[in-house]
């Protein structure tokens, strides 16, 4: 067809929408024009489900059973794209069908559709269609349509510019049939067109549809061999199964795509290698965006089971590298959908992955997928481990990204498939919105048992045993941000909580007035259309891009200064939904009457400003007279320099499976070391350090030659230990080793020389030097830790009384589970007092009257705070003249942020074998009774008389712990937390407050605390150590932590500093911390200790 005679069917077209009503009423403004939004109405934010009768859009995506029992690959759904086909000025609707003929609904205005699916010419008869986007391909200013398919080709239906389209498939390309879901488009190489990627899942399930596998033991591992040795891998005994190989197309400009090769030199490796052959994910989906800030598309692809998702960062011509591992340290397993948006504000993109971790504890209970169980090695960093739950990325500004679902609130939202970031009530924050549901709950632990006891059964009838699995109707989910990095479920509240099997889902302004209205595909159901309720004022953009990226994929939009605040952000996409496309427009929170500013940042460095923009309108930007951005060079210097190799040290360890011996632990017990001391152990003038630890059966003596470079010294010592502490004592340096006994060393000339050892019983956990009687002998105070087997029950703390180089003994004997002691006089009375941190319990103190320790009397603020408290310092922080607490725990971005607290743990040998049964159990506000959090396999697993009674997980999930233990429950004790929080509290002389530190020292369990002044400003800064790998490999690891900095005012305020600004980043279990001046410039250097890696030395600048 002509230019011409496309410019006279679409001035037509025109004049017919023009008779209608239908196009918009544009008013130019310089280079670019805008229209006056239709009224938005008074409606509470949220939506209505629209009537399928009054809007016309009666469609259900259907699957036969005949067709589903041959492939279950099928069961993943379809999607819908949305975007204005005929350049009427109104949104239209493709949604794709599984058993049948897709359909085009065209909008008519008023909320009313009419199907032209025939006229147009894209039913897609007789294919088994997944995915679609419109999307101009070919730069002619009109919407072409693409549509995945399983097994079958995918197709390029070209726009005709008269209502119709007209397949060009077999010219295109991209007609492979392979299994694919979602397309994502961008200029990946800057030439102005939109290249293509398709992420394929598989045509067939080789592992659910039954095929005949052949299995052979190779140097006795079991190895696939035939037809399927390429889709099939055993990890620890368990089949898992690869998909197909993603094709990524580059297009010629008009609509004509070429398929890269994935083991050229355009794709590599984080390490930057060639891939030897294309990867075999189970793609679901897959996003374009600008990950890093460079104005250039990156990709992220999510991918199902165990084929872990893909990062990739683009170089600006088109060449992509595997982002590093320590970007993004943790996947989830089965990732669905995924998105992005600056859900805090700060100017750089997050993203949000979607998985299948159901938001009812009883069904979490019944459910358990296929998951890979190997521990990882604590200082194995760049293996990324995959959990079953949503992950929610917030991006630290540097390249890099803190995982905080749990903290978050977003780590579960049921079996999910589609996840859309929209401010939903347009107060400026990006909300989420997540359908979900499956047609079986396949999951499902009890009827995984019916089947397996079924024995070896013909393919034919395994085929069918999905049947046996109950359904998975859950409601759909939405999150409102809280504007604080928090969300709240608000599915109800907002209308969206219906309860079908909904997949793909897209947006798009169905009645122009400016907020983007959405459709869900639904299985078997029918099509969901929402009509967007939101009230209040906004301001929306669509723009036109030079050549042939006609719509401005990729262009980032912000808008700064519409509600007085930050700026908000968002960029113009083609595809990137779980198997759907959005229609390219964009809105944006904005106050009534206030004037505010729209910047556009375009592929290729370019930046278009609206200075005087106002809420109410639709503004089109054109990229035309775009300028160049200048870049702004950053002159922020870090506090510190990593200069690790200058101090040579790495810590080893040996793994110990501590869940064999109680399954029911909360976390490993071997991980609190390694520990660290300072000090000048060879009186040359400057400072040493000792490292210890009991997993790693040594003393290390590392000699600093003064100018912060250090030598292991011959004079360490073979013996393992938790903690050390140096002391002077009668003009003699001394050394409390932590080792079993504890031991007392007198330091000479670099030496450690055997001075005493004492009585104490069990293995120490923490110890404190201090003069209690003020008699001028050094006295001790040793606390117990509890051991394996015996946990939660703790060694008896005790009081070493230093007679003259005697030591008498006291004991603490109901103390607790110390991790750590410090000394001094928290109630101003001239003598030194006690202070511990203790876990399932509240920080305690230990006043010295006359001599003598006995716990504070009265509530002073600490008993009210029970946590997993880990460490403590004494600084007075606020500056009245009373030293305060700072306590690290377990934070808030930890599984426990599933339940509501108090946790409680029941302990006791109820069944005689001096091993500790233990339950972690919660109280259901719903049921108003306990609740287990572990799984029937793992509680009966502690208490076997339980497998008798509860064969089934549903019958386990239904009841409580009282009915489950029946009277073993009046034999165990029990203790709790009620606080997660690390934080500080505030002495006013008479009692402390509670006031929780940052909430980025909330992202992962703290464990050290270093409390001085680091930069200088005389007042207390804080160092803390973060990350906890010691749960079970089930729940991943908790390593959204890299050590932090924070800045305090003096006044018991402080400020985090980013690894920018610090210039610290530590990826492993820190444990230990010592501050000193290690290179002789007077400023205060930071040595970190980590689990298994190597320990960090920081030298300020």
């Amino acid at each position: 067809m002509s230019t011409l005679t496309r410019k006279i069917i679409f001035f037509l077209i025109t004049l017919l929408s023009l008779e209608k009503g239908f196009t918009l009423d544009w008013q130019r403004d310089g280079e670019h024009q805008w229209v006056q939004l239709e009224d938005a109405g008074s409606g509470k934010p949220g939506f209505t489900l629209m009537d399928p009768a009054r809007t016309g859009v009666q469609f259900t995506n259907t699957l036969s059973s005949r067709i589903l029992i041959s492939n279950k690959n099928l069961l993943n759904g379809s999607g819908v794209a949305m975007g204005d086909y005929n350049n009427d000025g109104l949104c239209d609707i493709y949604l794709c069908r599984l058993d049948g003929d897709n359909v085009l609904y065209r909008n008519l205005g008023e909320w009313k559709f009419e199907n032209v699916t025939e006229i147009a010419g894209v039913a897609c008869p007789s294919q088994f269609s997944t995915g679609a986007t419109f999307v101009d391909v070919d730069g002619d200013q009109d919407l072409d349509l693409i549509v995945t398919a399983m097994g079958q080709p995918n197709r390029l239906f070209q726009n005709q510019s008269n209502g119709k389209f007209k397949d060009i498939t077999d010219s295109s390309g991209i007609g492979t049939r392979y299994g694919s879901s979602s397309i994502a488009l961008a200029d990946i190489d800057g030439d102005s067109d939109l290249d293509l990627y398709v992420v394929n899942y598989g045509a067939k399930s080789v592992l659910k549809d039954g095929g005949k596998i052949d299995i052979v033991k190779i140097n006795g591992k079991l190895t696939v061999r035939g037809p399927f040795a390429s889709r099939i891998k055993f990890i620890d005994n368990q089949m898992f199964e690869y998909g197909e190989p993603d094709e990524f197309f580059l297009n010629d400009g008009n609509g004509k795509f070429t398929k890269l090769d994935w083991t050229s030199d355009r794709f590599l490796t984080h390490e930057g290698k060639p891939f030897r052959e294309p990867y075999r994910d189970q793609g679901l989906s897959a996003i374009f965006r600008d990950i890093n800030g460079d104005r250039s598309p990156d990709l992220f692809v999510a991918n199902d089971g165990f084929t872990k998702d893909r990062c990739w960062i683009n170089d600006g011509k088109g060449n992509f590298r595997e982002i590093s591992p320590l970007a993004i340290r943790q996947l989830s397993f089965s990732a669905m959908g995924v998105d992005f948006a600056d859900i805090n504000r700060d100017g750089h993109d997050d993203f949000f992955v979607v998985e299948m971790l159901s938001r009812s504890h009883d069904r979490r209970l019944t459910q358990q997928g296929t998951i890979p169980a190997n521990p990882l090695a604590p200082g194995n960093f760049t293996e990324q481990p995959q959990s079953r739950r949503n992950c929610l990325y917030i991006n630290r500004g540097d390249g890099t990204f803190a995982e905080t679902a749990y903290y978050s609130g977003v780590a579960a939202s049921e079996w999910s498939w589609s996840s859309i970031f929209l401010d939903v009530d347009l107060d400026g924050w990006e909300d989420i919105l997540v359908t979900n549901g499956f047609e079986f709950d396949t999951d499902d632990l009890d009827t995984q048992s019916k089947i397996s006891r079924l024995g070896k059964i013909p393919i034919a009838q395994k085929r069918k045993t999905i049947f046996l699995f109950p359904p998975l109707d859950t409601p759909n989910v939405a999150f409102r941000n809280l504007g604080n990095s928090r969300f709240e479920e608000v599915g109800a509240e907002w209308g969206f909580d219906d309860k079908h099997d909904g997949n793909g889902m897209a947006l798009g302004d169905l009645d122009n007035d400016g907020d983007l209205d959405g459709i869900v595909n639904c299985l078997k159901g029918p099509a969901l259309l929402y009509k967007n309720n939101a009230s209040a004022p906004r301001v929306a953009v669509c723009l036109v891009g030079n050549g042939k990226n006609t719509e401005g994929t990729g262009a980032r939009i912000r808008v700064i200064n519409s509600l007085g605040q930050r700026q908000q952000s968002q960029e113009i996409m083609a595809g990137g939904r779980y198997v759907s496309g959005d229609q390219a427009r964009r809105t944006f929170a904005a106050k009534a009457g206030e004037i505010f500013s729209i910047e556009v940042d375009w592929i290729g460095n370019t930046r278009t400003t609206i200075k005087n923009a106002t809420a109410g309108r639709l503004y089109e930007i054109q990229q035309k007279q775009s300028q160049p951005i200048l870049v702004k060079k950053n002159s922020e210097s870090a506090l510190f320099v990593d200069s690790s190799l200058e101090l040579n040290h790495h810590h080893k360890t040996t793994y110990r499976d501590d869940f064999e011996v109680q399954p029911s632990l909360p976390k490993s017990l071997n991980h609190s070391g390694p520990f660290l001391s300072a000090s000048d152990i060879d009186k040359d003038g400057d400072m040493d350090l000792l490292v210890t630890d009991t997993n790693d059966p040594q003393l290390s003596i590392l000699i600093n030659d003064g100018n912060g470079k250090f030598t292991k010294s011959i004079n360490s010592l073979q013996n393992a230990g938790s903690g050390i502490i140096i002391y002077s004592e009668n003009q003699t340096q001394k050394m409390l080793h932590l080792s079993k006994p504890p031991s007392l060393y007198k330091i000479t000339n670099g030496e450690l020389l055997l001075n005493n050892q004492l009585n104490f019983t069990g293995s120490p956990s923490a110890a404190v030097a201090f003069d209690i009687e003020g008699d001028g002998d050094i006295d001790l105070f040793i606390s117990g830790k509890s051991s394996l087997g015996q946990f939660p029950i703790a060694t008896s703390s005790a009081l070493f009384i230093n007679n003259n180089g005697t030591y008498v003994k006291k004991l603490f004997p109901e103390i607790g589970i110390v991790k750590n002691v410090e000394a001094g006089d928290i109630d101003n009375d001239g003598d030194v007092d006690l202070v511990l941190a203790r876990e399932w319990n509240s920080i305690s103190l230990l006043i010295n009257e006359n001599g003598q320790l006995k716990e504070a009397k009265k509530d002073l603020g600490l008993n009210t705070f029970t946590g997993l408290w880990q460490d403590i310092e004494l600084s007075d922080i606020d500056g009245n003249g009373t030293l305060d607490i700072i306590a690290s725990n377990i934070g808030l971005n930890t599984a426990y942020e599933l339940h509501p607290m108090p946790i409680k743990l029941l302990y006791g040998d109820t069944d005689a074998d001096d091993i500790f049964e233990i339950a972690e159990i919660f109280l259901d506000p719903l049921k108003n009774n306990w609740k287990p959090i572990r799984k029937l396999e793992i509680f009966s697993r502690t208490f076997p008389q339980v497998r008798g009674t509860y064969t089934r997980n549903q019958l386990f999930a239904n009841s409580n712990v009282a009915r489950i233990l029946g009277s073993a429950i009046s034999e165990m004790k029990s203790m709790e937390f009620n606080t997660r929080e690390s934080g500080v509290f505030l002495n006013n002389g008479t009692k402390f407050t509670f006031i929780p530190l940052p909430f980025e020292a909330q992202l992962a369990p703290a464990f050290g605390i270093c409390a001085k002044d680091f930069n200088g400003d005389s007042s207390i800064d804080l160092f803390i150590a973060q990350n906890d790998f010691s749960i079970p490999t089930r729940y991943s690891r908790y390593d959204s932590g890299r050590g932090l900095l924070l800045t305090g005012d003096g006044k018991g305020n402080f400020n985090p500093l980013n690894s920018k600004q610090s210039g610290i980043m530590i990826y492993g279990e820190q444990r230990g911390i010592v501050a000193s001046d290690f290179n002789g410039d007077k400023k205060l250097d930071l040595v970190v200790s980590q689990r298994d890696a190597i320990t960090k030395l920081y030298l300020q600048k």
